[in-house]
């Protein structure tokens, strides 16, 4: 039982780091776009 739940939260980890990383990826992508229209503002 542990180890298939170590098994299934190590690919969910994988898992959530990529789709984290193409999230980013999206995230920075409209962010630069929007700072090329507007002066800089602090946006987390």
């Amino acid at each position: 039982m542990a180890d298939t739940r170590i098994t299934v939260s190590k690919e969910l980890a994988l898992g959530n780091e990529i789709f984290i990383k193409e999230i980013e990826a999206l995230t920075n992508a409209r962010v630069s776009s929007r700072k090329a229209g507007r002066s800089k503002k602090n946006v987390k």
